[in-house]
């Protein structure tokens, strides 16, 4: 009998050749080829000619390929467009990325192609039609499967039925109390449903999609949370004595009250590092939210009972940021400390970095390059923006018997179905903002009003005495026909000289040297520059005090927790601000007559989407317009984990959750249900 676990070489006719064909589908296992489930049935009647299509039937023609077109649609996407032909008229068909199809179909040959028709420029199309070299089963269900070159839907669907011909599927009697209190079905019966309907019962596809994906998020969580347990096992390199005492001692160091958020973090931390086992916990905060001064504390702790404690940060700029504020925190003789008593002892602050190499200090505030010390044996690790840094450098100081606490901090915010799966292995504090960011005004601006929004900020720039910062996607012009249009940082630093000759501008972006962006971000800080031309190298918390405007260049290429990320850059110390979003021109010339000499910014920058940019597209159109309304990172991030994925999303790729591929991440109830299932059943397995 077959098992899930075995290889896809045991199924009959599938050879060593076959099987490095399936893997193009990431097929390599038996359960590989099972959970490959359809992405939509289809039930054809009969064959069809050209002239009787009609839009929104589906249909299945045999014709002949009588050209066919690859297009480019944007940096990692193609269009393939292919003409047919049979006795009674021609059509166009047309598939998104899905490259093989160029070389499967050959021009002068016929297949039956079946799909959905519908109608472009007045002309009867089908995309992503399914493709067969011989006769369909007319009359019955058929599911279709996402293909290769080499495998059809057709091979796919004969593999499948002599799989299940020959697997023994029984549910682990272990989980059979979890099966039916959740009213699952079990795996046999769901794979047959799924992969052999009876009918086109949307409800009884619904059942067997929910077995699946219960199963493959409780395996998910499962996972992360035996990892918890096996952290909470591990020993810690020293077991800290924290009081009252050192947090009122540590307060007393701050120009400021904490925030309440910032006193339960500050309070969690001082329980976690008094534990046998090593502390691990994350702090998410919004931009300027304060989460420094909660990783302060733990440094504090950890460098004035057994130093080193490390700050690790993804860029040198921050890292010297985090060693200036850690030092105005430490150092005495700071201005935040100006007449003040002495406060027992403070720790030093040293800088480390591939320049800037301070071994002897109580607290390192460094790079990567930190990771790679291997003598240096900290008692406390705290990383800055975590999913910034490979699984492997962050592992450098974990794999000793004896672990170092662990601390992370992060901008980004986190999701419900994320905090309860893919970092279900650690403690999470949420820093709330001490302000609201209502003194950020957020528009998308449309094309006709890019010339008087320079206008509007050359003006407001010199009423405020202010900065701007404007990012670009890109460092240098794309040679991709369909993104000539999106703005290069480079090439719009050279337009914008001249639209801003009494400003002066500065370029910055990743491929310069540590040096150079250190100086630029030197001079910005200190107000020397008006406006930076960056690209989004700039959005990894960077403090630049005076910048009131902000102008985010193709705002449709990046998700809203980046926008979020990038509109923090902005009214960092409660002035107005304002955040300009503007879309890539794909084909529209800007209006050279006709423009305003005066704009106000509101209603006038609103946008009115019209034409072919991608501001009349409705999904850019709708989430653009959603974050220009919206300030909550949590319900950005929300939103695009539910219409465009888990993305970046911090810890998914990092415990294998970007690869679901049959759960979807807007099931809250799902992820919720696993997560309690799943902490039942681990206990379970240890009384």
């Amino acid at each position: 009998m077959l098992q899930l676990s075995d290889s896809v070489t045991l199924i009959p006719g599938v050879g060593p050749t076959r099987a490095q064909q399936l893997q193009e589908l990431e097929i390599r296992t038996i359960g590989d080829l099972l959970y490959n489930l359809p992405f939509r049935y289809e039930t054809i009647e009969r064959e069809a000619h050209i002239e009787q299509l009609q839009e929104g039937m589906t249909a299945c023609i045999h014709a002949q390929v009588v050209s066919k077109l690859p297009i480019h649609t944007g940096r990692f996407h193609t269009m393939i467009k292919v003409s047919i032909s049979d006795q009674t008229g021609k059509m166009d068909l047309t598939w998104f990325n899905t490259p093989f199809i160029l070389s499967s179909l050959k021009v002068g040959e016929s297949y039956y192609f079946t799909g959905k028709v519908s109608r472009f420029k007045n002309h009867l199309t089908m995309t992503n039609p399914s493709v067969e070299r011989e006769e369909p089963d007319f009359g019955s269900l058929v599911p279709i499967y996402h293909e290769s070159s080499d495998v059809t839907s057709k091979m796919l669907r004969k593999m499948i039925r002599s799989t299940l011909e020959q697997i023994q599927l029984s549910d682990d009697p272990r989980r059979s109390e979890l099966y039916v209190r959740n009213h699952l079905v079990s795996l046999s019966d769901a794979f047959q449903t799924l992969h052999h309907p009876q009918s086109d019962d949307q409800h009884l596809i619904s059942i067997a999609k929910q077995r699946l994906a219960f199963d493959e998020v409780f395996e998910l969580i499962l996972h992360v949370l035996q990892q918890k347990k096996e952290h909470q096992q591990a020993q810690s390199i020293v077991k800290f004595s924290t009081t009252n005492k050192d947090v009122s001692a540590f307060y007393k160091l701050l120009p400021f009250e904490p925030t309440a958020s910032q006193r339960e973090a500050i309070q969690a931390i001082s329980l976690d590092l008094v534990q046998p086992h090593p502390m691990h916990r994350l702090i998410q905060g919004e931009v300027g939210s304060g989460k420094t001064i909660v990783a302060a504390f733990a440094l504090y702790v950890a460098a004035t009972q057994k130093p080193p404690a490390i700050l690790v940060c993804p860029t040198k700029i921050l890292a010297q940021q985090h060693y200036e504020t850690l030092k105005n925190i430490f150092t005495l003789s700071s201005p935040l400390h100006k007449g003040r008593r002495q406060v027992e002892s403070l720790p030093t602050i040293g800088l480390f970095t591939g320049t800037e190499k301070n071994m002897n200090a109580d607290i390192l505030v460094g790079t990567h390059a930190l990771l790679n010390m291997k003598k240096l044996k900290p008692s406390l690790v705290v990383i800055d923006e975590e999913h910034r840094f490979g699984v492997k450098q962050r592992e450098t100081f974990f794999n000793a018997k004896k672990k170092p606490h662990f601390l992370s901090m992060t901008a980004t915010p986190i999701p419900r179905t994320v905090a309860l799966t893919a970092l279900a292995d650690r403690d999470i504090s949420v820093i709330t903002p001490h302000k609201s960011n209502s003194n950020i005004k957020t528009w998308v601006v449309p094309q006709n009003k890019r010339a008087p929004s320079y206008a509007w900020i050359r003006k407001t720039m010199e009423q405020t005495k202010g900065q701007a910062i404007i990012v670009c996607p890109f460092i240098e012009e794309s040679v991709i026909e369909t993104l000539v249009s999106v703005k290069s940082a480079k090439k719009e630093f050279e337009k914008l000289q001249k639209l801003f000759s009494h400003q002066k501008l500065a370029l910055l972006h990743g491929k310069m040297k540590e040096e150079e962006k250190q100086h630029i971000f030197a001079e910005m800080m200190k107000g020397k520059i008006d406006i930076l031309v960056t690209t989004p190298v700039v959005e990894v918390g960077v403090d630049i005090p005076g910048a009131n405007i902000i102008v985010i260049e193709g705002a449709e290429r990046f998700g809203l927790a980046q926008l979020h990320q990038l509109r923090g850059r902005v009214g960092r110390r409660g002035q107005d601000a304002y955040c300009l979003l503007f879309t890539s021109n794909s084909g529209e010339k800007e209006p050279t007559r006709g423009v305003p000499s005066r704009v106000v910014p509101e209603p006038a920058m609103q946008s009115r989407v019209s034409g072919n940019s991608p501001e009349s597209n409705p999904t850019i159109s709708t989430r653009l317009t959603f974050f220009s309304k919206t300030y909550d990172g949590n319900e950005l991030a929300e939103y695009d984990l539910h219409h465009r994925g888990s993305g970046d999303l911090l810890g998914v790729a990092q415990h294998g959750f970007d690869t679901l591929r049959i759960a979807h991440w807007s099931d809250t109830q799902l992820f919720a249900t696993c997560k309690r299932d799943a902490e039942e059943f681990l206990n379970s397995k240890n009384t």
